[in-house]
């Protein structure tokens, strides 16, 4: 090594506290013990020693106490070189610390020095944030060192760093930063898809290969080369160079190590099938796909001739007779609500809300209710369902088909034409047999044309059990007059909905690939269902509250973060638009009177603004919540709320069904303690949120494959809206789609921006090319020219709430999309 090179190093030696040992041989503990100076001995932390070869060397490691220390070390052995071992500093390595013994971690949490909390980990991995349980901000865990090899969603013990070490925001606002002094319970998803890095590593490394998550939130990984079967070894530069996707799990992350260690445990396959994609994302979600034939459970289903038992009959109330009817999406197989209704007398109205009895099925403790039970949830993607429970019970046996006889959990209710109980609700289990499968569509079209005489009963599903299409339109409109005074209450008492663009796609029969989107548009018969649905978990709530004050399985919704809340509303203020954020009406209120001025700007903008600063819904326990105050849910402005309504796709309202069996006195007792229910609320809430993540990563990349395949012949516009000046560029929201994306000032086709003050906010102001030709890069630092030689255009000013036109295209990774801002139209 010349002087030059050493001196390099030393200059960049940072706090790397680990030297590598690289010989030809093996060393031995004396060996090593020889080459260090006594004055360095007392300094050494320990010594990693192998005997196993790496590039036809031996790496072998010596870690010191202090950086500091290391580096002497180096440097000693540059001057006085000892024979037959290159002293090098060890790279790929990040200093991080050992984790503290358990006994040291609750000493510290009960003394308030270390704090606890979720890790969440953003997209650019070297972010990271915890809660402060005491109620504050989060506090910012900035690179891989100071997260010390936690992963995304591990529980984590941290402390707070000294003042000095704390960060500015681009606010001007000071974030407190944190450490990870250990991880107290593995949360995370260990098991990934990704790809092998196509650069081989070297050094020690040179025996193993780099594998790539998809999920960028996690470590690379290094997997050894002698675990790959032998045929995949040999073809491994052409699995390298078509990305072939893998799953992989890490099985340990040394303290120190730059990248976890990995092994192998599947082949997705081929990227550049649709399905691969779909099955890598699911990998990553840690959503179980395992088909339900690989589960023996037939001995707990009923036989094929299954049907409904006299005792059952005798014990349940008969709804056999009543013009009991669904509502559904076309297209759905699983049925698990119906609705009847009559009118009693002048102003008097019974509404039954009937469910399908799952928990009939599913018993607790058995092998069906323990794989549901780690579920949780079914998982929908753009090309299939993954179904929490076997399809005999979905499609079958509990859904509420027509004209077939099935078990309901059922509450009914007596109603005024102004929606207001008139009786305390009727809860039981039920016996149904419905009369039409009807779609949204189907209703909607009866809602729209009230009044409609002649109708052609061809364009509707046939109606059974002896009733008619106009016995049907006449409980829907019944349906959808109580459902608007439902929720004229709801709204008054301060019920606040954000919207969120919601796609599907179109397909090409031929090729299985998204040739087209629409977005899913909510109208009166999605909100008349809905209504009921929330009408029924309500009302279950305040019963199962009622019966089991320390054990009720609810929905709690917290209020918005304040400390978000009131930058958004600050940062809309110098806009111009006044938001008052008192209570949940007041918002409301607020937002409705916005987004009535400017509906498509506004709404998409405020709704993304305003989602940014909600606290997610999750399940609870009530053991674990001390004021009841604290059960309420802000979106919905109730006091109590729980999930009842789809007990074939979500396993809480399995819980709660169980519940509320024991709180009718039905034949069968809840004994389910506090801490198991906790355990079960947990997960449910994670697993929820990985499906619903899993269903938008799906629906992220199916719009990618679409404009790509779009793209080819002809350019894909769309509208959207600024939502961001972010560091040399624009955040812009697609109003149709809902999705984000950024488009740098680099690539935009103008010669010259300037970012100015307007009333108290940011904006820049783009002077447009005549030529079309972007602005251009430098060559050394890469960012964004800030002008350059051309004719003008015309210049425009963006700020939040701007609309703007963008040219869609795909970006490199599947789920990306770039786009390229247009001139406004008058420009053009």
């Amino acid at each position: 090594m010349n002087l030059k090179k050493m001196k390099k190093m030393l200059s960049q030696w940072g706090d790397n506290t680990v030297c590598n040992l690289i010989s030809a041989s093996p060393l031995s503990e004396k060996k090593v013990d020889a080459l260090i100076p006594e004055d360095m001995k007392e300094f050494v932390d320990k010594k990693k020693l192998t005997n196993t070869l790496a590039n036809n060397f031996f790496y072998n490691e010596l870690h010191f106490r202090s950086a500091e220390t290391a580096r002497s070390f180096f440097h000693f052995c540059y001057l006085e070189p000892i024979k037959g071992v290159d002293v090098k500093p060890a790279t790929h390595r990040v200093n991080t610390q050992a984790y503290l013994s358990k006994d040291e971690v609750e000493a510290g949490l009960k003394t308030g020095d270390f704090l606890k909390s979720a890790l969440r980990i953003s997209s650019n991995y070297q972010n990271a944030f915890v809660s402060d349980p005491n109620g504050g901000s989060d506090l910012f865990i900035q690179g891989r060192k100071d997260q010390n090899r936690a992963l995304p969603n591990d529980i984590v013990a941290y402390k707070i760093k000294p003042k000095e070490a704390w960060v500015t925001r681009k606010t001007g606002e000071t974030q407190r930063t944190a450490e990870v002094v250990a991880v107290l319970d593995s949360k995370s998803n260990k098991r990934c898809a990704g790809v092998f890095a196509e650069n081989m590593l070297s050094g020690v490394h040179s025996v193993d290969l780099l594998f790539v998550p998809c999920d960028n939130r996690l470590p690379r990984m290094l997997i050894a080369k002698s675990s790959l079967a032998e045929d995949m070894a040999k073809k491994i530069k052409e699995i390298i160079s078509r990305k072939i996707i893998f799953e992989a799990k890490i099985i340990e992350w040394e303290e120190g190590a730059q990248n976890a260690r990995a092994v192998l445990t599947n082949e997705i396959g081929d990227p550049e099938d649709l399905q691969v994609q779909m099955d890598a994302i699911l990998v990553d979600k840690s959503i179980d796909t395992r088909d339900w034939e690989t589960f023996d459970v037939d001995d707990e289903l009923p036989g094929k001739e299954w049907t409904i038992t006299d005792e059952q009959v005798a014990k349940r109330r008969d709804f056999r007779n009543e013009c009991v009817f669904t509502i559904d999406p076309a297209t759905a197989r699983d049925l698990d609500d119906a609705l009847h209704v009559k009118r009693l007398d002048d102003n008097v109205y019974e509404v039954g809300v009937h469910i399908a009895d799952v928990a009939f099925f599913v018993k607790p403790g058995g092998k069906i209710d323990k794989v549901a039970s780690e579920r949780c949830t079914s998982t929908y993607m753009p090309d299939r369902v993954v179904p929490m429970l076997p399809r005999r019970l979905c499609e079958e046996l509990c859904s509420l088909n027509p004209l077939v006889e099935r078990y309901s959990f059922s509450v009914v209710f007596k109603l005024d034409a102004e929606g207001n109980y008139l009786e305390e609700p009727w809860y039981g289990r039920g016996l149904i047999k419905s009369c039409v499968k009807f779609s949204y569509e189907n209703a909607q079209h009866f809602i729209e044309n009230p009044e409609e005489e002649n109708i052609d009963e061809s364009d509707f599903p046939e109606v059974l059990n002896g009733y008619s299409l106009e016995t049907i339109r006449h409980c829907v409109l019944m349906l959808d007059m109580l459902s608007k005074k439902l929720r004229e209450k709801r709204v008054a008492n301060g019920c606040i909905r954000i919207e969120q663009p919601k796609i599907g796609f179109t397909w090409d029969e031929a090729t299985k690939t998204p040739n087209g989107f629409f977005p899913y548009i909510r109208k009166d018969a999605h909100m008349m269902i809905e209504d009921f649905m929330l009408l029924a978990n309500i009302a279950v709530a305040e019963k199962i509250e009622r019966h089991f004050p320390d054990r009720a399985f609810l929905r709690q919704h917290p209020p918005p973060n304040q400390e978000k809340i009131t930058e958004v509303v600050e940062e809309l203020r110098k806009h111009g638009i006044n938001i008052d954020h008192t209570s949940s009406r007041d918002l409301a209120r607020s937002l409705e009177k916005v987004t009535q001025e400017n509906a498509q700007v506004f709404q998409s903008a405020l709704s993304l603004l305003t989602v940014k600063t909600m606290q997610l819904a999750k399940y609870i326990c009530t053991n674990d919540v001390e004021d009841r105050y604290d059960y309420r849910h802000y979106a919905l402005a109730v006091p109590l709320y729980t999930h009842f309504t789809s007990p074939i796709r979500r396993y809480a309202d399995l819980v709660v069904h169980r519940q509320l069996a024991a709180a009718i006195g039905w034949d069968e007792s809840f004994e389910t303690p506090a801490e198991t229910l906790t355990e079960q609320a947990e997960s449910c809430n994670e697993r929820k949120l990985q499906a619903k993540l899993a269903g938008e990563d799906g629906s992220d990349v199916y719009l990618w494959c679409m404009i790509k395949r779009i793209t080819k012949d002809s350019e894909f516009i769309m509208d959207g809206v600024v939502t961001g000046l972010v560091e040399y560029g624009l955040e812009i929201l697609l109003h149709e789609t809902g999705f984000t994306l950024r488009i740098y000032y680099g690539e935009m086709l103008a010669i010259k921006y300037s970012i100015f003050e307007k009333n108290g906010y940011k904006a820049v102001a783009i002077t447009w090319a005549k030529d079309n030709k972007p602005l251009g890069r430098d060559s050394v630092t890469n960012t964004p020219n800030k002008s350059r030689p051309g004719e003008a255009l015309g210049t425009t000013d963006y700020a939040y709430f701007t609309p703007v036109r963008v040219s869609v295209v795909a970006g490199r990774d599947p789920g990306r999309l770039d786009g390229k801002l247009l001139p406004p139209a008058h420009l053009s």
